[in-house]
């Protein structure tokens, strides 16, 4: 069944939205939200927050959108996750196959 509901301004949008919107994942929108980046949430209830579409649009109008980007690179929060790395560019751990190789490497006998 087709979804024929007209946007309303009164519209409530969270982070999956607001990420469509900008075509960015839902995650970068929380990292924003957790640096003070975004606008306060119109409807918060235990960990639920939600922005009223006429809120967003208002941040959008008023150069939040570039200045959240902004910051968010000269702050490293953004797509590469924590510290503005990129995952190819995370150091990568050695897996150990077992205990003896485990012990060899923590006590520098070969």
């Amino acid at each position: 069944m087709p979804d024929d509901r007209q946007e309303s301004p009164d519209d409530l949008l969270d982070y999956h939205d607001i990420g469509k919107v900008f075509g960015l994942h839902y995650k970068t929108i929380a990292r924003w939200d957790r640096a003070g980046l975004m606008p306060r949430p119109s409807f918060v209830v235990r960990s639920y927050r939600r922005w009223k579409r006429s809120r967003i649009q208002a941040w959008i109008d008023l150069g939040g959108v570039a200045d959240a980007m902004d910051k968010s690179e000269q702050f490293g929060i953004g797509e590469g996750g924590e510290g503005g790395q990129e995952p190819s560019e995370r150091p990568r751990r050695r897996k150990i196959r077992n205990k003896s190789e485990h012990d060899e490497e923590r006590t520098g006998n070969a």
